[in-house]
């Protein structure tokens, strides 16, 4: 709009100057003024219209081609900002990328150092204060968590009546005729009417803390009968008749001097006195 109305006023000009200059010729001429001066006068008013006017244009094309650069210049700097914000908005998704990646990592190895430390502590054995094991081969069961359920399934006479058996069964274990020990034991068994259910009972809270994970040759020894040669010796093999779920927990109690017998006992009586 600007270019339209500065060409148009150059042309204006340019047709004041050629009248002016039409005045100017009259009064110098004077009023006699002849045919060819009339002419040359009319002729340069003419040429220089038409100068003004190519003058004009001239001028016009060149604002417009320096608008045009502007225009041109405007386009590619509003590209090269669009360039510039792709990239950053680029640069931005990779590093949110590599914080993802770095924390998904992080976590892995947060995760793996958790596994390996509670692998680490499942697999550590040793005396505890508070918390005893006993352990066949490398394996080992949670004997305090053990003892806990074990005596919350069940009531204060099946408590007694437990703790009665495994005291006849420790005094058993101390007599030195192997012979004698095998009878008394099968009395032991026959005359105790809460052994069948608390055994089995005893079986499964063992399997639940660690009977799954003991090696298969303490497997093995039990499921044949190897309670028996464990406490009793080789004369005490046909322990094996009374079955797993009753073998089993006689293993379990009597494994290791008879320290988890002695443990269930005395924490009935403790539990008794409250």
């Amino acid at each position: 709009m600007l270019r339209k109305f500065l060409f148009y006023t150059e042309i204006i000009l340019t047709v004041l100057v050629t009248f002016v200059f039409l005045i100017a010729w009259m009064a110098f001429s004077g009023p006699q003024m002849h045919v060819a001066e009339t002419f040359a006068g009319l002729t340069i008013a003419f040429l220089i219209l038409v100068l003004g006017v190519l003058w004009a244009r001239r001028r016009l094309r060149r604002r417009e081609a320096a608008a045009e650069a502007l225009l041109r210049e405007a386009e590619l700097a509003r590209q090269r900002a669009e360039e510039e914000q792709r990239i950053r908005e680029a640069w931005e998704e990779e590093v949110r990328v590599a914080e993802r990646e770095a924390k998904w990592q992080t976590e892995r190895e947060e995760r793996l150092r958790r596994a390996t430390e509670s692998a680490r502590r499942k697999s550590s054995t040793g005396p505890r204060s508070t918390k005893s094991s006993e352990a066949v081969g490398s394996q080992s069961f949670d004997a305090r968590a053990f003892i806990d359920e074990l005596l919350f399934e069940l009531d204060e006479q099946e408590q007694l009546a437990l703790s009665d058996w495994l005291k006849r069964l420790l005094e058993i274990r101390e007599l030195r005729s192997t012979n004698k020990k095998v009878r008394s034991l099968g009395a032991s068994l026959k005359s105790s009417r809460a052994l069948s259910p608390v055994a089995k009972l005893v079986l499964i809270k063992l399997k639940k803390h660690g009977w799954d994970d003991l090696g298969g040759i303490a497997k093995w020894t039990v499921a044949a009968g190897g309670a028996g040669l464990l406490l009793f010796g080789g004369a005490g093999a046909g322990i094996a008749a009374f079955g797993g779920a009753i073998g089993v927990p006689l293993f379990v109690v009597f494994g290791a001097g008879g320290a988890l017998a002695g443990t269930i006992v005395q924490e009935i009586e403790r539990r008794s006195k409250k």
